[in-house]
């Protein structure tokens, strides 16, 4: 019984991560609810993961040794999704003109949300401009920004999802499904996304 505890256990965990990852912040997100079930199932299985082997002990110490590895992993995943530390630059792209798109991925230190995440883009004079991806999110493990064949357009994606698109030509962004289009907020001279980080990094470690 329990070597099955610990074998279904793994594949709730597993699946419920890739669940999450795939609807959390992209396109596929309509319900707090749904991410709420999926972090409860997540915790549930972990737990679960930790305890089960103790019944089994040495009388199938590789389960149990796969029990403790895919929960110390679960735990791995959910402290890093909310924890800090994923301070950094997803993606960059330089144009011939001068102007450059990169996508700002900062710690908040909110409980439920803990990053921010921005499309900066930074205009032939040099100015930069922010555009709000997401106010509230987990960490994005896995992003990018690219920009499309016609090279009018910047895509962001979150996981595998387009989340945004950016028009250099009207330099507006459109949030993904929604259709929501936004302004950027003009950046003050000395600032650029290299300097945000350190600064929220500053921030974190103060008491």
């Amino acid at each position: 019984m329990p070597s099955r505890v610990v074998k279904r256990s793994a594949a709730i965990l597993l699946l419920s991560i890739l669940l999450f990852e795939f609807t959390s912040g992209t396109p596929l997100d309509n319900s707090w609810v749904t991410n709420l079930g999926l972090l409860f199932a997540i915790l549930i299985s972990i737990c679960v993961l930790f305890i089960a082997p103790l019944f089994i002990g040495f009388r199938n110490w590789r389960l149990t040794l796969l029990g403790f590895f895919v929960a110390l992993a679960g735990g791995w995943w959910l402290v890093g999704s909310f924890g800090q530390g994923g301070d950094r630059v997803i993606g960059s792209i330089k144009m011939n003109d001068g102007r450059e798109i990169c996508l700002l991925h900062t710690y908040s230190g909110d409980f439920a949300d803990p990053y921010h995440v921005e499309l900066c883009f930074r205009k032939s004079d040099g100015t930069w401009k922010q555009y709000l991806v997401r106010r509230g999110d987990t960490r994005w493990w896995i992003g990018s920004i690219s920009l499309k064949a016609d090279s009018k357009e910047i895509i962001v994606r979150k996981f595998v999802f387009p989340t945004a698109r950016f028009s250099l030509a009207t330099e507006q962004l459109t949030w993904l499904p929604s259709g929501t289009k936004l302004d950027g907020k003009v950046s003050a001279p000395t600032w650029s996304p290299e300097s945000e980080i350190k600064l929220n990094r500053l921030r974190a470690a103060l008491p």
